[in-house]
């Protein structure tokens, strides 16, 4: 797999980083890019063989090369991720960053107009992998993120889990842990708007999975607390995220906001979208 450096990413030295969902998508593509950074060690997490992963971050990597293991882990399966874990621990010790990109419903059962269509075994599947997997991956690893240095966690989803973030930080903060939410949409700075009126799922092929994993390394380049609690979607560009730093911190954008004013104004123009009848004139 072919993958450009990460334009806004800063050399991300002397890192160990975990990431699950590595065999394919933006898990391979990260860990591609994380090698091009200059990341020492890499774990590659999934229950499928990640020796493609493998192959194109060494490939892509400079000097010296990172060391990089794979581990066959269901993230569904707590005995699998302590199993996992436990070869890892015994390598290393600690890691700094983790990525959890957890596994989604393909596009063909998002889609789907109807609840009946749908396939409720995928459906289990996904959502075991994506809350119960991600959920479990990362309690296991709090000592080893507690144990490194810049103990940062970045949770990928469609459907936010954002919560998990923010209990995080709450529970871990004062350690130093700092976690982040991203999510695959179309920008947007009023996030509940989007995701209530709008369509909050993009087709990702190559080129926005390259652009997602461009924004998750860059974002894990240095620690920035002022995009804790805010939903970032992976359309973002680290560059264009600062540009807009000043505005973010000041009208606290990038986050839900779930009012009573809020509501009415978003239903308004819902309502407007929906009738064809332009702003300007309401």
């Amino acid at each position: 797999m072919a993958s450009s450096t990460s334009r806004d990413s800063i050399p991300a030295r002397r890192h160990t980083v975990f990431i699950t969902g590595a065999a394919a998508g933006i898990g391979q593509a990260s860990a591609v890019l994380f090698a091009t950074a200059g990341a020492d060690r890499i774990t590659l997490a999934d229950y499928i063989d990640a020796t493609i992963t493998r192959i194109s971050a060494l490939k892509a990597a400079g000097k010296p090369v990172p060391e990089i293991i794979i581990l066959s882990i269901d993230v569904r399966n707590v005995q699998s991720i302590e199993a996992g874990l436990g070869e890892m621990t015994a390598h290393w010790g600690h890691i700094d960053i983790l990525i959890n990109n957890p596994g989604n419903l393909p596009e063909a059962e998002i889609q789907s107009p109807s609840l009946a269509a749908k396939d409720i075994e995928l459906w289990r599947f996904t959502w075991e992998s994506h809350i119960k997997g991600t959920y479990s991956v990362t309690r296991a690893l709090i000592p080893l993120l507690l144990q490194g240095t810049d103990m940062t966690v970045v949770n990928l989803s469609r459907q936010s889990i954002e919560s998990l973030s923010e209990d995080l930080v709450l529970t871990c903060g004062k350690e130093g842990l700092l976690a982040y939410s991203m999510y695959a949409g179309p920008k947007t700075m009023y996030v509940y708007e989007n995701s209530r009126f709008a369509n909050d799922e993009v087709a990702f092929g190559d080129e926005q999975v390259e652009h997602a994993s461009d924004l998750l390394v860059s974002l894990t380049s240095k620690r920035r607390e002022w995009l804790f609690g805010r939903k970032i979607s992976s359309a973002w560009s680290m560059r264009e995220l600062l540009a807009r730093k000043s505005e973010i911190i000041r009208d606290d954008l990038l986050k839900n906001d779930l009012s009573f004013k809020t509501l009415v104004r978003d239903t308004k123009q819902a309502d407007q979208r929906i009738r064809g009848v332009p702003r300007s004139s309401y």
